[in-house]
């Protein structure tokens, strides 16, 4: 009885964590990105990232899913939809206020998914897709640089440090302005305790 439940909150914990550390690059938030196929160009539809790093729909010729981003490894991602788990690879090619994100989509499972297998890619694999802002002109995605995360064993594995950018830093102002409200009001409290001082009555002259 006691191991099983200590193998309940163990694999809570990890679902739990992966979800947390699991967001798309700041630069994709809010963004709506056209997207192309890497053959020739062609138009496949569009792929939208909401402003909270984590949810986004992707509408590949109609196809739509609607997925959160449940864990990350370097340039690797698995992204939820519904109870399919499936595995992304992304590159990002910025020029000026333009950012290129070429991804290709690999293999998928349930939620005893094998990181390492739905995230294998073949060796010198070309990116399939090519996203990019309305209007915006594209060059070819090429290759992908490694086909297999760090963690995993094969002979093609992408180095500890190949990633790609970062999720938005931390909000720290909203901290800071309630920490400040709440020296204000303790600091109104305690000068009200002290001038609320009950004078003492002179006995001689008044009957309580």
């Amino acid at each position: 009885m006691y191991l099983k439940v200590w193998i309940t909150i163990v694999i809570s914990s990890f679902v739990s964590k992966g979800q947390a550390n699991c967001e798309f690059p700041c630069e994709l938030r809010g963004q709506t990105f056209n997207i192309h196929f890497e053959g020739n160009g062609f138009r496949l539809g569009n792929w939208s990232f909401d402003n909270d790093g984590i949810s986004s729909s992707l509408n590949i010729v109609g196809t739509i899913r609607n997925t959160t981003c449940f864990r990350r490894a370097g340039r690797f991602l698995i992204l939820r939809d519904n109870n399919v788990y499936q595995c992304y690879v992304f590159d990002f090619k910025s020029s000026g206020n333009t950012t290129q994100v070429n991804f290709a989509i690999g293999n998928y499972g349930d939620e005893n998914f094998d990181f390492c297998q739905v995230c294998r890619f073949p060796v010198n694999f070309t990116f399939e897709y090519i996203a990019i802002a309305p209007g915006a002109s594209f060059t070819s995605s090429g290759i992908l640089p490694c086909s297999l995360p760090s963690s995993c064993v094969g002979r093609d594995t992408c180095s500890v440090t190949d990633s790609i950018p970062e999720g938005c830093p931390p909000m720290t102002t909203n901290q800071s302005t309630t920490a400040s409200q709440a020296d204000t009001t303790t600091t109104t409290l305690t000068e009200a305790t002290t001038t609320k001082k009950r004078k003492r009555c002179d006995r001689k002259r008044y009957r309580h």
